[in-house]
Parts: C-alpha cells; sequence; structure tokens
C-alpha cells in the first residue's frame, strides 16, 4: 500500500457529493480515523464502467498506488477470490477521482440478495465468485466450502433489510 499508518483528522470525511477529489488532497492509501470509524483515502477506477455505490465492497487493484475498483473481475486478487477487499464505498465516486473508504468501525453494507440479511454475529466477507460490489453474510458453520477461508473483513451488529445490513468493519490493510 501507498501509505501506512493511522493519523486522527478533524474534518468529517463522509461528504463524497461532488464524486470525489479529482486531484488527491491527501496521501492516497493512508488510513484516518474520524469519529467511531477508519477510513482509507483511495483512488477509484470503476474498471469496466461498474459504479460504485453506497456501502458496496471495492477491492485492490493497485495496494502500491492505492487505487481501488468495484469490478471484481479486475481485483488483484482475482475475481473468483474471496478476499482483495479494500473497503467500503460511501455513495457514488467519480471513475478516476479520489474518496475516502470506510475501513473500519460500524457502517451500513450492501449484501448478496441470497443472504436473507443475514443475522447478527455473522461473518462479513467477499464472495468467492464475481458479483462485484455485495458482500456475503454467514454464521461461522455455514459458510460454504468455496469461500473458506474467506478474509472476514466485520461482524454483522443488527438484522439486515433490503439487502444491506449494520456491521462492525475491520478490514486489514
Amino acid at each position: 500500500m501507498a501509505g501506512s499508518g493511522v493519523a486522527q483528522i478533524s474534518f468529517q470525511p463522509t461528504d463524497i457529493s461532488n464524486g470525489g477529489d479529482s486531484v488527491a488532497k491527501f496521501q492516497p492509501g493512508y488510513r484516518y480515523h474520524y469519529g467511531d470509524n477508519e477510513f482509507a483515502y483511495l483512488k477509484f477506477d470503476n474498471g469496466a464502467a461498474v459504479a460504485s455505490v453506497a456501502g458496496g465492497a471495492v477491492y485492490w487493484k493497485n495496494r502500491v498506488t492505492g487505487v481501488v475498483t468495484s469490478d471484481k473481475t479486475d481485483n488483484q486478487e482475482g475475481a473468483a477470490v474471496p478476499a482483495g477487499v479494500a473497503g467500503i464505498a460511501q455513495g457514488v465516486i467519480t471513475d478516476l477521482n479520489y474518496a475516502f473508504f470506510v475501513t473500519g468501525g460500524p457502517y451500513t453494507v450492501k449484501l448478496a440478495a441470497g443472504d436473507s440479511n443475514g443475522a447478527v454475529g455473522n461473518k462479513i466477507f467477499a464472495p468467492a465468485t464475481d458479483v462485484d460490489t455485495t458482500l456475503r453474510s454467514e454464521a461461522d458453520s455455514s459458510v460454504a466450502a468455496a469461500e473458506i477461508p474467506a478474509t472476514e473483513i466485520g461482524r454483522q451488529l443488527a438484522a439486515g433489510a433490503a439487502d444491506a445490513a449494520l456491521v462492525l468493519l475491520n478490514i486489514p490493510d
């Protein structure tokens, strides 16, 4: 990753109404604390025109330069690998812009449609299939064989609804 360490910031990194920054205003790859959450400032590349969505996963396209994508086929870990989640998008980011992505703390994420909105305590992880922005929610004992050992990126804090759930994120660097 381009940067390392976690710095406390005094401004709110959650306003992405402008689609992100066209020019980097912070060091790409660095993580920042604000309130109860941790954020990574990264460059977004939509790959094959796969738009980011609020609560949707983004994957590492290039860890060294701090570039992420919502197109799982461009995941440097591979599209069929249940790994490589870099963060969670806070909304629609303009292609090739920089923005803050959630990497830690409580946040609502998009779940795969077949997960029945998950359950409290479920493991949250990237799917083994190419489903772009959605994540999986499964009890430890029911994780599909193809998705073991999926990298856990959080635990579900509340029952979900409409294929989304509040999760305590802990996305590794």
